[in-house]
């Protein structure tokens, strides 16, 4: 029950800063803002190649080839290829279509820091450390509550990707106290490489698909719209986003992931079974308090605390 406390802690923060984003700060700032997150988030998902999955349940495995610092090592490089990576597709689809997001150093410094900080705490979550990897989004979700108390006239999209990468430096430096702190078990699965690669290969092209068609894709093309309640829109999407990132399928995923991927590896497909099941009530139950909670939640911050509503809401 505490990662579900924590992980709606993290949520209501990250909420609570896009819609102050989005009531107080100019429509082009908000756009601006909403559009490098959006496609911050995509870009991690095309250049990550199911990295954080992967890590989240085969960091036991690899840390019985590897120590701590090795991995944290391949981590910081792995989020530096990511990161050029992405810098590389913008150029190249910006040189031939439209220009995406300014390649400015503090959004390469954000795009960094984010691929940094999602990697360790899905690391946290391998090594069966979830309430830490809970904590760590908590504390960046609080980290970024400053930008609701700086003036809105000196607001700019670099100062607030500034405390973006801040949250981030800091979320990701308690996952690294965290992690050094670690003491393994002897109860370690010693997957071959193969079986990794494999995975990773078939959970990005899985990730990648979802994504293509699913919130973040959508938002950007609302945002790129020259509709006069874009921003608007977007914002509705990205409240429903904040909610699917803590939503039990992801929670309950997190938690017994490493679990059930031993089953799978093990080949116990009768046990495997009855686990998914009963994880699929848990998350029914859930979703569905989730969803009427959610869509009360926004009906209310609309009418109460947006200064302008989209046409026909």
């Amino acid at each position: 029950m505490n990662i579900y406390i924590l992980k709606f802690v993290a949520a209501m923060t990250n909420i609570f800063v896009i819609s102050y984003v989005v009531a107080h700060l100019p429509n082009e700032l908000s756009a601006d803002y909403m559009l490098v997150l959006a496609y911050t988030v995509l870009g991690t998902i095309i250049a990550g190649f199911g990295v954080e999955v992967s890590i989240e349940r085969y960091a036991t495995a690899l840390l019985v080839r590897t120590s701590k610092l090795h991995l944290v090592l391949l981590i910081a490089i792995i989020s530096l290829v990511r990161t050029v990576l992405l810098l590389v597709i913008n150029e190249a689809i910006s040189a031939w279509y439209m220009p995406l997001i300014e390649p400015a150093l503090i959004t390469v410094s954000f795009v960094f820091c984010s691929c940094f900080f999602l990697t360790l705490a899905a690391t946290l979550n391998g090594v069966y450390m979830y309430i830490s990897s809970a904590t760590a989004n908590v504390i960046r979700g609080v980290s970024r509550l400053p930008i609701a108390a700086l003036p809105v006239t000196k607001m700019t999209l670099p100062l607030l990707l500034s405390i973006e990468v801040a949250a981030a430096s800091i979320a990701a430096g308690y996952c690294l106290s965290r992690f050094i702190n670690y003491r393994p078990d002897n109860d370690r699965l010693n997957t071959p490489m193969r079986t990794i690669i494999n995975f990773m290969a078939w959970n990005w092209i899985a990730r990648l698909t979802s994504n293509l068609s699913a919130l973040n894709t959508v938002k950007i093309l609302v945002l790129r719209s020259d509709d006069s309640s874009a921003v608007m829109v977007a914002y509705i999407i990205q409240l429903a986003q904040s909610v699917e990132n803590f939503s039990p399928s992801k929670v309950l995923a997190g938690r017994y992931r490493p679990a059930l991927a031993k089953l799978f590896d093990k080949g116990e497909g009768k046990l495997l079974r009855e686990e998914l099941a009963k994880l699929a009530q848990y998350n029914i139950a859930i979703s569905i308090v989730i969803f009427l909670g959610f869509t009360l939640c926004v009906t209310f911050v609309f009418y109460q605390f947006m200064p302008e509503k989209p046409a026909n809401f």
